[in-house]
């Protein structure tokens, strides 16, 4: 405000003074500066975009001004790495500046530690897994490297195939924050032997077993007499007796893994006149030396037919039927003469 002194000198009237005030300033605004956050509320590692608007002060134009004081435009994003208030300020070419407060919170990272009670062995490898922090409304995201998944805290998994693994546990927050922990090769699986063998008798007591396992190093037999070998294959000699021997084959990997195989082989009743008749798996053998066909009967303990076969000659394999294990009588039949044998029969 500025005041004019005006005098007018009149020389007939006498001296008169007359006082005048006028405005020359502007009445300026406060500059308000309205911003927010989206999102206000993130995970480390997120990004905060600010947009808003500026109003007051001298019309603008405007600069804007972050809490380290860089110049910015909006929208402007940032990576906020704690909780807390930022400030911005947005100024005038007339020196006027005005500010507001952005509170920004920074939620923690949930833990994510786990532990196994066992991380080798043979297939299939069964393994337990712990989660050993607090259940504080988490969820979890097991991945075993096989194409296997879980949601569960403590899951258990059987690892069927050999291999390393790598084990990947995610673990979210209630507020959708991550953590992903990752062990690469932590599961080792070692490949477990395929046992198995067949056998063929070279006479009525002496049995050639052939040994076909896989992936094996070492080998126990079991011939079920008592008698036992540690070669891949053998031949043993039984006693002069019809039985039937439970043969077991023990494989072992080089690693220790093992597997079992056991089958039980009949050694028929020794050569003499008449028909020789004796089970193979689910095979009736018979071998009768006769000049005409003949036909087979097979009894149960109650005496009722189970099987029948018609006109046979000299060497038969014949496919039993399902039959409960136990002893039959066959029946041999060749016009008059009638020759019965029991067999065991076990599956």
């Amino acid at each position: 405000m500025t005041r004019t002194l005006l005098i007018i000198i009149c020389l007939f009237c006498g001296i008169k003074t007359t006082f005048s005030q006028k405005n020359t300033d502007n009445e300026k605004a406060p500059i308000v500066l309205n911003l927010t956050a989206d999102p206000d509320s993130i995970c480390p590692s997120n990004f905060v975009t600010i947009s808003g608007t500026v109003t007051g002060g001298d019309g603008g134009p405007y600069s804007i001004y972050n809490d380290v004081n860089e110049l910015i435009i909006l929208p402007y994003s940032f990576y906020p790495d704690y909780t807390g208030n930022f400030n911005f300020e947005a100024r005038d070419s007339s020196g006027n500046v005005g500010s507001t407060l952005i509170r920004i919170v920074v939620h923690n990272l949930p833990p994510n530690a786990f532990w196994v009670d066992i991380y080798i062995g043979c297939q299939p490898l069964t393994v337990n897994f712990t989660e050993i922090y607090p259940d504080n409304g988490q969820t979890y995201f097991w991945e075993f490297g096989d194409d296997s998944t879980s949601t569960e805290k403590n899951p258990g998994h059987t690892f069927i195939f050999d291999g390393a693994y790598d084990i990947w546990l995610t673990v979210t927050s209630i507020y959708g924050c991550s953590t992903v922990c990752c062990i690469q090769d932590f599961i080792t699986v070692y490949k477990k032997p395929i046992t198995e063998f067949d056998y063929e008798f070279l006479n009525e007591y002496t049995v050639n077993f052939t040994n076909l396992s896989q992936y094996s190093v070492e080998n126990h037999w079991d011939f079920g007499d008592g008698d036992s070998s540690n070669l891949f294959s053998d031949i043993h000699t039984y006693a002069d007796s019809v039985c039937l021997y439970p043969v077991t084959l023990i494989s072992y990997s080089e690693m220790g893994c093992t597997d079992t195989l056991m089958a039980e082989v009949p050694i028929p009743q020794p050569y003499g006149p008449g028909p020789i008749i004796f089970v193979h798996y689910n095979q009736l053998i018979i071998d009768y030396y006769t000049e005409n066909s003949y036909n087979v009967q097979i009894y149960n303990n109650n005496g009722h037919m189970v099987a029948g076969y018609e006109n046979l000659n000299r060497y038969n394999e014949l496919e039993l039927p399902e039959l409960f294990d136990g002893i039959y009588t066959v029946k041999l039949s060749n016009n008059d003469i009638v020759e019965t044998k029991k067999v065991l029969i076990v599956k």
